[in-house]
Formats: C-alpha cells, structure tokens, sequence
C-alpha cells in the first residue's frame, strides 16, 4: 500500500522544484551519503512491551524512526529512501502506524515497511512513526529486533537496530505530599518512594530531582551530583542525580533513606520540586543529565530501602516514572518603577533609561505556563515623539490597539515584557530616545508595572506594596520624576520581545507521571488527556499513584 499525509505531499512539491531549480543552474547533490554524518536511530532505543492481555487488546507503544543530521546544512533536493524491518519481531510484536498514518511515501509488504521522501534536513527529523503492542501467544521475555536501513541519493547510511522486548520493569514514582502553608527558612523532608509495577527486575536505579530558584538542597550526598540549570521558563535551579546499584524486583516499593532535605529560601514563593525514577542505564544517564556539568557531593551516602515487600529489561512506562508538587509559600516581592526627567528645546532628541526592579525579597517564575511575569507601560508626554526603542517593547494605541510594525516610532503608548522569570533584585531597563516637537512645561508619561491587562498593568496579588508601582517621565519640569523607584537613568537587564501574561501560577500538588512499560508517548513529548488513578497491591498494602491516561486507555496495564 502507498500513502502520504498533506503535509508531506506538500513538502515533496516543494522540493521537486527546488531540485528542478538547482538543476537549471548546474547544482548537484553530492553523491555519497557516508561523507556527512547522518545517524538512524529510534525512540525509545530498547522498548519494553506490557504483555498480552488474556482479553482484549494489548496496550500499544510509540517507535518513532528517525535520521539525525548534527549539520546546519540542508539537502532539500535529496532523494531518501528508509527500509524498516518488523521481520525480526514476528511472534513478538505487531506493528501498525501511528495516529497520523505513515509519513511520506510508504509501502508495506509482509513485515518490511519501505518510506521514500525528499530531503535531509538539518537536526533530527522523524522519518516514520507506528505503534507496538506485544503479538497474541507472546510470553514475558520474548524479545526481537527492528532493522533500520536507508539511502540518501544511492548512497548507503549505516543500519541501525532497536530491540523490541515483551515485559520489563515499570518504575512508578509515588506522589509528593503537600507541605502544605509554608514560608522562607522551612524545610521539608521528601519522601522519595516508587514501586515497579512491571513484569521484571529493574537493574539497579537512577534518581533524579529538579528544584527551581528557591528551593535548596541542604544535603549534598556522596553518591549523587549537582548541577545548577537554567531553562527558558523555569529560570535557575538545580539538577540533582543519583545512583544505586540495588535491583528492584516486581511488585516491590523502595524509598531513599533519608528523605530528602529541602530548604526554602527567602526568595522562595512560586517554587517547585520533582524527583523521577529510571532504571540505572547508560541512556537514562546521559538523558537526564542533558549536558550540564555536575559536581559530586561529599557528605555521607544516600541510601535505598525496600519500604514494602529478579531478570532485568526496558522500562515499560516512561511516563509514570516523575512525581511533581508545586510549593504553597507566604512570601511577597515587591515591583517597583523608577521615574525619569530630561530637559530640552524643540527639535532636540533626548536619551532616557526607563524601567523597574524587583525589589524582592522572592524571585517569581512562571514554570509551569510559560507566561510573562510583568507588563511595563510607558505612556509617552505630550509634545515628544518617541524615534528609537528597546527591542523588547512594543507601540501601541492610547487604548491598547494593535499598531502594526512600520508604525512603531511615535507611537503613543509602550508596553514591555519580562519573560517567564524575574530574580530577586533583578531590574529591568528599557532605553528609549525622544523628540522634543514642541515644549511643553511639565510634560509628564506615567511609567506602570504589574500583571497584564488590555490598558493599564495591574499590582501583582504578591506585591504588597502598590505605591511604587507607578511613576513618571517628566520632560521640562522643575522637579524630578516621580515614583519611590527612584528618578534619573538607573540601569539594569532589558526585558524580552513582546507578549502578554497573566496571572500567577497557582501553588499545587500533583502526583506521579510517567513509567518504565513502554506506554502510548514517546519519552519528552507532552503528556496528554486528563490523570487516572493507578493502584497496585504489594504485599497485601493498597498503594495507589497517580497514573497519566492517554488517548482514550490507561497509561499502564491493569
């Protein structure tokens, strides 16, 4: 059989042209493939299997084939052609394509699956996308072998093989409690326990735990590493991993001994901490340390303990294996603007430095939305014209409307946007330069900061202190700008390109996500659908975690 989605068809026209223009001006493709370092591979690399159900149907797992190119060049014009071979799984797998159907040209016949499509493109592109799920008469162990060849231009790309196996272990994490009101200087002792809900022994296990900007580690163990990370939403924070040796056999729950020690800083307030747990693999390993630099603690050792009462395979549920809670803490920041003055005749252009500082003491980070922290209004002064802004403001109508981008000097309102993340005590600082049209004494531009709103920002619920949210730009005047931030050009970190926000996050506990059973996602694409409760019996105790459910079946096996 031969399909092809929209979106690729679309791209193969595209690229016919593209070649066919290439041609006329005597370009050609280069003709071997081995001389530039493309990379097939899969995800996941090993995929553990749940096993077949007496009834019904099996529970299905995503195996994406992808090419990988480390290049920044682009080779539109090449003819790719990808064999993938379920040959080896028979008696242990079946195979069908994904939710979007097959990706490019793809034909089928028997258990070899062949994609022709154009171009390699640089990064790592998915080449074909289907569904696993552990054949009828299958047993738990069984395993085989995916062959991945391909060709670009002719040329031949190294084979890749990725072992498919029936059963494995599936670490489920067990969810944070709340600590419930909290403030700066407590500490919270984390009960880092996870069962494995699978078929087989987890060979030993990796333990990883984030904790955003205000939250400290007040143990650094000998076994574990630390790592300061910052993300483009969550801000600062620190990666924590450590390794046990100890196998986890099916059905048994562990827990780290002691729990974990965390400190609340006094910037703390919208804070966060999750920990995760993976089978100790080379993978595991270099996934989670996602090419930061660690440094190994030197205190005494973290330990396992088996709270409750062995071969070793893949993880069958990637998505059951991390457990979050969100920090309620009673701490406020307070924004405050800075005005400005600046004097001159008609015609002059005038420099000023306008902006606002976080004068703590908490740190406030959107993590979980993503959104803008705060919305810095300047409203410009009767008589001036504004001719050079920061790149991070935007001009808009006196109400708020839409200017589009050819009319953004002279606008008569800016409005700029911190991004996801304001530290404590950081500032931000957004030069502008005005023509002065026409004098006019005591011209005065009210500066705002707060939350979002169509017209004016809003004070923030954290930020008691409403009175220096607000202060001016006065042009000609006989005294200094308004507004307790102070007056004159301060200085600081610009904000980012324009946007809006909204509110904060709300503090929440949420239970445990992901697993070691291959479910219906792959490992770092977003979870979907809505939380289901997953209960396992070990040992004759109830033991109920928080399972994710996805596209219409329970994440994990029942």
């Amino acid at each position: 059989m031969t399909s092809a989605s929209p979106r690729a068809a679309l791209r193969h026209v595209a690229c016919a042209i593209g070649a066919a223009a290439l041609a006329a001006v005597g370009f050609s493709a280069p003709a071997q493939a081995q001389d530039l370092p493309y990379t097939l591979g899969s995800s996941p690399a090993e995929t553990g299997l749940f096993p077949h159900p007496a009834s019904g149907a099996a529970q299905a797992a995503d195996f994406e084939v992808w090419l990988d190119n480390p290049s920044e060049e682009r080779r539109s014009d090449a003819r790719v052609v990808y064999t993938i071979d379920f040959t080896g799984v028979q008696g242990v797998a079946d195979w069908k394509y994904g939710e979007d159907g097959s990706l490019g040209d793809c034909e089928a016949q028997g258990a070899v699956v062949t994609c022709s499509d154009w171009g390699v493109w640089e990064g790592r592109s998915t080449v074909a996308a289907f569904q696993l799920s552990a054949a009828a008469g299958s047993a738990d162990g069984d395993s085989g072998t995916v062959k991945v060849s391909g060709t670009v231009d002719g040329a031949s790309l190294a084979d890749y093989t990725a072992k498919v196996s029936v059963g494995g272990p599936d670490l489920v994490a067990a969810p944070l409690p709340s600590p419930g009101k909290s403030k700066p200087g407590d500490v919270y002792n984390a009960p880092l326990m996870f069962a494995n809900a699978g078929t087989q022994a987890a060979d030993g296990v990796l333990l990883t735990m984030r904790a955003t900007h205000g939250v400290e580690f007040v143990d650094r163990y000998d076994n574990c590493e630390y790592s300061e990370s910052s993300g483009t939403y969550s801000g600062p924070g620190t990666v924590v991993i450590c390794a046990f040796d100890d196998p986890v056999g099916p059905g048994e729950v562990w827990e780290a001994d002691p729990p974990e020690r965390l400190r609340l800083a006094e910037h703390a307030l919208y804070d966060e901490f999750s920990f995760r747990v993976d089978p100790n693999t080379a993978t595991a390993r270099s996934k989670q340390r996602g090419g930061l630099t660690f440094t190994r603690g030197e205190g005494r050792t973290l330990t396992l303990k088996q709270a409750r009462v062995a071969r070793t395979a893949a993880d069958l549920d990637p998505w059951n294996n991390l457990s979050e809670m969100a920090f309620d803490i009673t701490n406020h920041a307070d924004f405050a603007a800075w005005g400005a003055t600046a004097k001159g005749a008609a015609g002059d252009t005038v420099k000023v430095s306008l902006g606002w500082q976080n004068k703590g003491p908490a740190w406030v980070g959107y993590t979980r939305s993503g959104e803008d922290v705060a919305t810095y209004e300047f409203l410009v002064p009767e008589g001036a014209k504004v001719t050079k802004k920061p790149a991070g403001c935007r001009g808009t109508k006196s109400d708020g409307g839409y200017l589009e981008d050819n009319q953004q000097l002279g606008a008569p309102r800016y409005v700029c946007s911190t991004g996801a993340v304001v530290l404590e005590k950081e500032k931000f600082s957004y030069p502008f330069e005005l023509k002065i049209e026409k004098v006019v004494a005591g011209a005065s531009g009210r500066l705002t900061v707060g939350s979002f709103a169509p017209t004016t920002p809003q004070p923030h619920p954290f930020d008691d202190n409403h009175k220096n949210n607000t202060a001016s730009l006065v042009l000609n005047g006989t005294g200094g700008g308004s507004g307790s931030g102070g007056s004159g050009g301060d200085s600081g970190d610009g904000g980012s390109d324009g946007g809006s926000a909204s509110g904060g996050d709300q503090a929440q506990s949420t239970g445990g996500t992901g697993g070691d059973l291959a479910s219906t996602g792959a490992g770092n694409m977003p979870l979907v659908g809505g939380l289901a409760a997953a209960v396992l019996v070990v040992g004759g105790t109830l033991f109920v975690v928080a399972r994710r459910r996805g596209k219409g079946e329970d994440a994990a096996a029942a």
